[in-house]
């Protein structure tokens, strides 16, 4: 069994596209981001963890409904 990489807090943000690593402070206390893991005091990641969270949050604009379009009311020519 491989050993999984294990980040920083600072490595993790950089990790994903050069978040701070205060938004990733914050995150953990609004229990949002990636799954974290507290060894010997510290905060660290596992880029397994970051990649999981990174492919949930992916969009895929063509799986998504259409926009509702406004009507708007079209004057008659007098």
């Amino acid at each position: 069994m491989l050993t999984p990489q294990i980040l920083t807090e600072k490595e993790a943000a950089e990790m994903i596209v050069d978040l701070k690593p205060g938004t990733l402070a914050k995150w953990r206390t609004r229990r949002k981001g990636p799954k974290y893991l507290k060894l010997g005091g510290k905060v660290r990641y596992r880029t397994i963890d970051i990649q999981e969270w990174i492919e949930a949050n992916l969009i895929d604009p063509a799986a998504q409904p259409a926009p509702k379009r406004k009507h708007t009311k079209h004057k008659k020519a007098a």
